[in-house]
């Protein structure tokens, strides 16, 4: 996952992820087009479940992301969590 720091958070570019792993589902196929044998079907399997895991992580990474950094939800958590927010340059 690509991260970069920012003071003592690591940035994440949520959108630039999500776009790159949404064009490797899209153009995923195994590499001679078709399954040959159960070996073949369970590695598509894992390679097309891995990737929708990634996926996965990075939705609910981008939208805890939004949550921590708006101002309902920091209001809501008290002053320190709405101080840990400001300081955000990501």
């Amino acid at each position: 996952m690509e991260s970069r720091r920012s003071g003592s958070r690591e940035c994440v570019d949520y959108e630039a992820q999500i776009e790159a792993v949404k064009a490797e589902i899209a153009g995923y196929e195994p590499p001679s087009g078709i399954v040959r044998n159960p070996e073949e079907l369970e590695a598509l399997e894992r390679r097309l479940g891995e990737l929708l895991d990634r996926y996965q992580g990075l939705l609910v990474g981008r939208v805890l992301q939004r949550s921590l950094d708006s101002e309902e939800v920091r209001g809501q958590a008290g002053p320190a969590t709405a101080r840990a927010g400001e300081s955000r340059s990501c």
